[in-house]
């Protein structure tokens, strides 16, 4: 949550702005140049994180504990987003 102060003839106002959060993913070329730019476009956003996946296809066809991990990893990641939606409709 934001609280911003705007200051009018003498009185000051609040003004209460209730936050998103947007997780975007971008596929880009291989290109440091390219990368620079995004990031640059990103923090004059206000980008708050900013982090590079590594490429781990290969990693997922070869390795049998690699995949057990991206699949609990999955399975955690589905039940807290089950979780929050179950929570948010009681709040309504």
């Amino acid at each position: 949550m934001c609280d911003d102060i705007i200051m009018y003839r003498n009185r000051i106002k609040y003004y209460h702005f209730i936050m998103r959060v947007i997780i975007a993913r971008f596929d880009i070329e291989d290109n440091d140049l390219i990368e620079h730019k995004l990031f640059q476009e990103l923090d004059s956003l206000g980008c708050k994180d900013f982090q590079k996946l590594p490429d781990t296809k290969e990693l997922y066809d070869t390795d049998s504990t690699f995949r057990a991990l991206w699949k609990a990893e999955k399975i955690a990641k589905d039940a807290r987003k089950d979780y929050i939606a179950k929570d948010k409709l009681k709040l309504k």
